[in-house]
């Protein structure tokens, strides 16, 4: 829906998902905002556009005062359980194919391939910090529990105690503890991990009201 400028200038137009909204007398982003969540209860607003520009996410998390904000929006949204869940079986699937990588790097260098070996830990690293991620997201949208039992809650504990070790001999430049890490302690626990994000897509639910 369009709302004429009470100047009889531009017009203002909302869109969600392609579907027009009815425009609120609030122009300033917190009333367009409250508009869309009113029309998409329960949904996610993953992209934001104001007048052909992508909205920054900090004024999504706190919107400017300023009226009116923009004169064209378009949102795009998501149901979060089946977006956390997508983003939980995709980080599933790439810790389960990490332990390779870990083994390379580690085997890079204890052959003396220090730059080559950096290299392939700065990629291993950006997977767990993805993951690290994808868990926060699911935590902070409550779609799913968090460390379910007594293991996981382990395997949390260990995982970041590794992930410490690898910072500290990175920082040291102790090649060999860094590669006995990457090859004995982590591909271990990439497939546990891998496991537990599997097992928290399954159990994502709605929001409790």
């Amino acid at each position: 829906m369009v709302r004429k400028a009470d100047d009889g200038g531009v017009s203002t137009r909302i869109l969600v998902d392609g579907q027009p909204v009815a425009v609120p007398v609030d122009l300033s982003l917190t009333g367009v905002l409250d508009a869309v969540r009113a029309h998409a209860p329960g949904r996610l607003v993953i992209q934001a556009e104001a007048d052909g520009v992508g909205v920054p996410p900090e004024h999504l998390s706190t919107p400017p005062g300023n009226s009116p904000y923009a004169r064209e929006f378009s949102f795009r949204t998501a149901d979060p359980v089946l977006l956390v869940r997508d983003a939980l079986l995709q980080a599933s699937d790439a810790l389960r194919d990490l332990a390779p990588r870990q083994k390379a790097a580690a085997e890079k260098l204890q052959a003396s391939e220090t730059a080559a070996g950096v290299a392939d830990l700065s990629d291993v690293l950006a997977v767990w910090e993805q993951s690290k991620q994808v868990l926060q997201l699911a935590q902070a949208l409550g779609v799913c529990d968090g460390m379910s039992n007594q293991e996981d809650a382990e395997a949390l504990t260990h995982l970041a105690r590794s992930l410490t070790e690898v910072r500290r001999t990175l920082q040291t430049q102790d090649w060999s503890a860094l590669s006995d890490t990457l090859a004995y302690d982590l591909p271990p626990l990439s497939a546990r991990w891998s496991v537990i994000f599997a097992n928290l897509a399954s159990n994502a639910r709605p929001v409790a009201a």
